[in-house]
């Protein structure tokens, strides 16, 4: 995993669907929440799911 930020909406990984470096970008929450844990690839739309556990 390569873990480039260019912001903290968007990063560049290893997208499984298309086999390669893609562009992720963190989209919008319709119900207005501030952050959300999915980035989806700019290329084919393939997700990468961020969580973080609380106890």
């Amino acid at each position: 995993m390569t873990s480039m930020w260019s912001s903290p909406e968007r990063r560049t990984e290893h997208c499984a669907g298309c086999d390669a470096e893609r562009t992720f970008e963190q989209p919008t929450c319709p119900d207005g929440h501030d952050e959300r844990p999915e980035f989806l690839c700019m290329t084919c739309g393939g997700t990468l799911l961020f969580a973080t556990a609380t106890a």
